[in-house]
Parts: structure tokens; C-alpha cells; sequence
């Protein structure tokens, strides 16, 4: 509660509490954009309760940076799903978790017809390099533990 000052009239105050309601009000009735739905949905399942105004304002530049610009999209983590991406190569490992923890995946995944995202691309790459390396040096990749354990 505002409380008069020294200095301050009562129409100063009256006037500040005004400006403050009809600032709240405004801010009240403002739809959210889709990255702040997804902030609060995303807030909501973690926190089990709304989040406030300064809460979102400081959680969406992660969920942006997560999800994209719109928020990510909502794909329920079935079985099903679950296979379709793993198969199809449309996330990464840091994405399917975060998938399997909030139940949305990022933009630019197509739910209906998921394809291989290049920085999976890249990590198979990388894998299969390693393990045609090894394979030259005529390795087993039963020697593979007992590899690492040395290292």
C-alpha cells in the first residue's frame, strides 16, 4: 500500500495509485504472445502453479533459446512418438530430454513428418569416423570398455 510522503499532496498519491492500477489492468488484458503461452506452459509444469509477471519475463528467453522463437510446439511423449523421433534423428540428446521433461520439441521439428536434424548428422558422422578408425587399427569393439578404462 502507498503510503503519503513527506512533500507529497494526497492527489499526488491518489494519482500515482491510479496510474499503477490502470498499468496493472493493461498489462492484465494484453493477450500473450505464443512464446509467452509456452513460457507459462512450460513454468506451469515445472512449478505446478502460474507464473508471475516478472517470473515470465525472466523465464522465456529460455524457453526461446530451448524452443525457438514461438515457443516449440506440444507433442505428447508417447511410446509412439517417442520411437518416431528416435528413429528419424529430429532431435538431439539435449532436445529428447527436454522433450521427455516438458512434452514439447523445438520449432523448427516437424511433428507430423520429423526428419534427420543435422547436428544428429553430425554426431553419426563423428561415430562412424571413430569407429572405422578403430576398425582399421583392427580392434574388436569388445576392447572398447577395456579402452576406456585405461584412458
Amino acid at each position: 500500500m502507498l503510503e503519503r510522503r513527506q512533500g507529497q499532496s494526497s492527489t499526488e498519491v491518489r494519482t500515482l495509485k491510479k496510474g499503477l492500477q490502470a498499468d496493472w489492468q493493461e498489462r492484465q488484458h494484453q493477450p500473450l504472445t505464443p512464446l509467452e503461452k509456452a513460457t507459462r506452459d512450460v513454468f506451469r509444469r515445472t512449478f505446478d502453479r502460474s507464473p508471475t509477471h516478472v517470473e515470465l519475463t525472466h523465464s522465456t528467453p529460455m524457453v526461446r533459446r530451448d524452443f525457438g522463437p514461438q515457443g516449440g510446439h506440444v507433442l505428447p511423449c508417447t511410446e509412439n512418438n517417442m520411437a518416431r523421433m528416435r528413429v528419424c534423428g529430429a532431435l538431439t540428446k539435449a532436445q529428447y530430454a527436454r522433450w521427455v521433461q516438458y512434452e514439447r520439441i523445438p520449432d523448427h521439428v516437424d511433428p507430423d513428418h520429423p526428419t534427420l536434424a543435422p547436428e544428429v548428422q553430425q554426431e553419426r558422422d563423428r561415430s562412424m569416423l571413430g569407429q572405422h578408425a578403430l576398425a582399421s587399427l583392427q580392434l574388436s569393439p569388445l576392447v572398447f570398455p577395456s579402452l576406456l578404462r585405461r584412458a
